[in-house]
């Protein structure tokens, strides 16, 4: 039962990772009863409720921060191609993540009792550029969104520069500098 329950378990982990991110989007006035539901129901029990990553998210999508050291969602970006010492540094954050993510569901409360920690949570321990050009567009329309960009854009488009058949590709180039 566990080799069936296993994979179904990481399905949906995922899937609910994915929707915390679309939950992000919404604006402050959307779906709020949505967002009450979800977060009680999904992101309290997975120490995922949206409050927690949408201000990082946003800050992630800025034009200054987007894809820059102080990104706090692309750790990829910022790896140096081809180095082995960055290569095992990604993988032990990837190990070290859920225990960070657990500090910082405890360091959240605490960090309305010092302006100070506060400020340190807020900015230190918060393809996809189609994303980034239009954030309210749900991820479902991505593919349909991309495929319509690719057909009308010019050949020499930064947008066309990007783009890669697929995941491996990026991380290829990421982490070997092929």
């Amino acid at each position: 039962m566990q080799w069936i329950a296993f994979p179904v378990a990481v399905f949906w982990l995922y899937r609910l990772g994915s929707l915390v991110h679309e939950v992000c989007h919404l604006g402050q006035h959307e779906m709020p009863l949505f967002k009450l539901t979800w977060n009680l129901l999904v992101g309290v029990m997975t120490f995922t409720p949206s409050p927690f990553f949408t201000r990082h998210h946003r800050d992630h999508h800025s034009l200054r921060v987007y894809g820059t050291h102080e990104d706090p969602e692309y750790v990829a970006n910022v790896l140096k191609s081809g180095s082995t010492r960055s290569l095992i540094g990604y993988l032990m954050l990837i190990i070290a993540f859920p225990i960070i993510v657990f500090l910082r569901f405890l360091l959240v409360p605490l960090s309305y009792l010092h302006p100070k920690l506060r400020k340190f949570v807020l900015e230190r321990a918060s393809y996809h550029a189609l994303h980034h050009l239009f954030p309210s567009l749900p991820y479902h329309n991505l593919k349909s969104a991309h495929r319509y960009l690719v057909e009308v854009l010019p050949s020499n488009s930064p947008y066309r520069e990007l783009d890669e058949r697929n995941w491996w590709g990026v991380a290829k180039k990421t982490l070997f500098g092929v």
